[in-house]
């Protein structure tokens, strides 16, 4: 609010380019349950309907009014001054057109002008027409985890957006890996641990503690379970062998299932009894032990997956699946900063893109090169540390200020020049 009441008062006109996930839909109410999850004829995952992604647009607009309504004064204090909002994986909600109609109304209110200043650019890349050599996107097309493709092709353009129409003829928004991730996993997780979703890029929060969470005394069981689906669901979405998601410190590939069985081993007979027996009252066919059950590679990825939804279920069961630090195997640990850095250094090494200087977002990691700017992130993101190192879930769970630093960073242009391109800190 403060950011935009200062430059609701400078002088000249300003343009206020957000680069994707203002709005967090993912995450926002209602953000669990079946009815968020679909399919179209061919599989494809899908997620919200334009129903749901505007009950979420209220639920966000509920918390954060205040913040809203500062983006109108901006807009309506000056008629020269206008905002350009590119969706990120976080909020490709603004693909449907009537989220997009509430969304100016909140803003905006009655004030007609300042909604026509206020837009939505729906290609990949948007270019300022007063600063032609400026490439922006959000980055999330370079990420295999949070990209949005259909068939090798982008759906992520007003010509080809991110919507599809489900099995029962719904109209959807195609579901990404990270955004399942979220919905399937981490949603009901962030109750206990609310800074669970702020380990930034995906890839460390896969290192650090997605791996802790099946290591003793460093992840409740809950995590384990929830982390141990979530491999599976991962192995089989990208295509790679089970086996090449956790290895031991010497290399001995484990499974994931195996891990969580370990804790069933510690249980009491009475208390799994007591286990199934919840099970089947929440309408799953467990009829053996799940000792047994996670002994099999397809009943266990089922369970598991069941278990995820149900994370309530698992109170009581003892923690510590099995001894030994884990990691994850080459194939989930893709660096996307550098991924978002290499694409960037194409595109203004290719002579055709006339660009000069790109700025990009989506990793929440600060980059400031000559030309390349990522702006970071204004959400607590988790620190790197200077020597990476499993971490215990009790991290996730407190108000670790210095584990989870922000800074309100921000790319300034100014008209006509790429070399007037820099980062810049609100403070």
């Amino acid at each position: 609010m403060a950011f935009l009441d200062y430059w609701r008062g400078q002088d000249d006109a300003v343009e206020l380019v957000i680069n994707g996930d203002l709005l967090d839909f993912v995450q926002a109410p209602p953000y669990k349950g079946s009815s968020l999850r679909a399919a179209d004829r061919d599989g494809i995952p899908l997620c919200f309907t334009q129903d749901q992604s505007c009950d979420k647009l209220e639920a966000i607009n509920s918390s954060h009014c205040k913040s809203f309504a500062a983006l109108g004064s901006f807009l309506a204090h000056r008629p020269t001054n206008c905002i350009t909002i590119l969706p990120g994986n976080h909020d490709a909600d603004f693909y449907w057109g009537r989220v997009q109609e509430k969304f100016r109304a909140l803003v905006c209110g009655s004030n007609d002008g300042a909604a026509q200043r206020l837009r939505f650019w729906l290609d990949p890349v948007y270019r300022p027409e007063l600063c032609p050599t400026l490439w922006i996107e959000h980055g999330h097309q370079h990420d295999q985890v949070n990209c949005f493709f259909i068939g090798g092709e982008p759906c992520w353009s007003a010509k080809n957006p991110p919507i599809r129409t489900d099995r029962l003829g719904n109209e959807r928004l195609y579901e990404c890996i990270g955004t399942r991730f979220l919905i399937q996993y981490l949603n009901d997780l962030d109750m206990k641990y609310p800074y669970v979703d702020n380990v930034k890029p995906f890839s460390r929060f896969l290192q650090l503690f997605g791996a802790s969470a099946l290591r003793p005394g460093f992840g409740p069981i809950h995590a384990a379970v929830a982390v141990a689906s979530m491999h599976a669901f991962l192995a089989k979405t990208l295509v790679t062998h089970p086996k090449d998601v956790l290895k031991r410190d010497g290399g001995e590939p484990v499974s994931a299932a195996s891990l969580v069985r370990a804790a069933f081993e510690k249980t009491s007979v009475s208390r799994q009894n007591a286990f199934i027996d919840a099970v089947r009252g929440r309408g799953y066919p467990l009829n053996i032990s799940p000792k047994i059950t996670l002994a099999n590679e397809n009943s266990a990825a089922a369970l598991l997956s069941f278990l995820s939804d149900n994370l309530d279920l698992l109170d009581g069961i003892d923690s510590g699946p099995a001894e030994g630090t884990l990691k994850l195997g080459q194939a989930f640990r893709v660096d996307e900063t550098n991924e978002l850095r290499s694409h960037a250094l194409r595109t203004v090494s290719d002579p055709n893109t006339g660009a000069r200087f790109v700025i990009m977002g989506h990793t929440h990691e600060v980059v400031n090169e000559p030309s390349y700017i990522n702006t970071g992130s204004w959400t607590r993101y988790y620190k790197l540390q200077a020597k990476e190192r499993l971490r215990p879930w009790t991290v996730l769970r407190t108000k670790s200020w210095n584990e989870f630093p922000y800074q309100l960073n921000f790319a300034l242009a100014k008209q006509g020049g790429d070399s007037l391109v820099e980062l810049q800190t609100y403070k």
